[in-house]
């Protein structure tokens, strides 16, 4: 360490000499190399949570939803970044377990961002609480999404190969801050099915309210409370529930 230290007080103090010594004529002075570009920053996430009911995209799936998640994302250049994940849930009490493995590709365009994805939906078991049976599907999506002063919106198409069918939802949300670490979030979405599991027309709207508290830096705590209705005669059912995530970024 101490011979290091001063090897570098002794390329600074030569470094010195040569500034302060008038070039000779006819010798031009060396070019300084530009500082090397710093490497890009891979981000982390892990998150784990539990949810009263799984209600995804208005389908009830069943109660008292415990998962995990991780997500990664890799600058590519300053606006694109290559995104993956995975997530694994499971039903606490009924024989239900659900993998899902994602990749996408974003694009930052200063206030306005593209997404294009691809998701694989394994199910172990292949059967859900009531003797329902899942197929593993794979799907492909488009999404934009843009801030409008205080409301964050979002627009996102999905087609399901296993169900030949699309998926479309609009949602939007607004952040409020209480305090320094605890925000409050109200949200709300509204979705059309096309073929999709026996949905054509509107699906169903949904309503949420979270609270994110910033436990540290890197670690984020958000209970929630939501709600979903089926509309257009979709036959979805109206539901309320909640739950609570935890959240460590690296």
């Amino acid at each position: 360490m101490k011979k290091n230290k001063l090897a570098a007080v002794g390329v600074l103090g030569c470094a010195a000499v040569l500034a302060a010594t008038p070039a000779i004529a006819g010798t031009p002075m060396p070019p300084v190399a530009p500082p090397p570009a710093p490497a890009p920053e891979i981000g982390a996430e892990v998150s784990v949570g539990y949810d009263t009911k799984y209600i995804f995209r208005g389908f009830d799936l069943g109660d008292n939803l415990v998962w995990g998640g991780i997500d990664l994302g890799v600058p590519l250049t300053d606006a694109l970044s290559l995104n993956l994940g995975s997530w694994y849930g499971t039903l606490a009490n009924d024989p239900y377990d659900e993998l899902n493995l994602l990749a996408g590709l974003s694009y930052d365009l200063g206030g306005v961002e593209l997404g294009l994805g691809a998701i694989w939906y394994y199910f172990p078991q292949g059967v859900a609480g009531g003797g329902v049976g899942y197929d593993d599907a794979f799907e492909l999506g488009a999404s934009v999404g843009a801030s409008l002063g205080v409301i964050d919106v979002g627009l996102g198409y999905y087609y399901d190969f296993e169900a030949d069918g699309s998926y479309i939802e609009l949602g939007a949300e607004s952040t409020i801050e209480l305090s320094d670490r605890v925000g409050l979030v109200p949200g709300a979405t509204i979705s059309y099915g096309d073929d999709y599991y026996g949905i054509s027309g509107f699906n169903s709207v949904g309503a949420s309210l979270s609270l994110p508290i910033a436990l540290t830096d890197n670690a984020t705590l958000k209970p929630y409370i939501a709600g979903t209705w089926g509309i257009d005669n979709s036959g979805q059912p109206d539901e309320v529930y909640g739950g609570v995530s935890l959240s460590v970024g690296f």
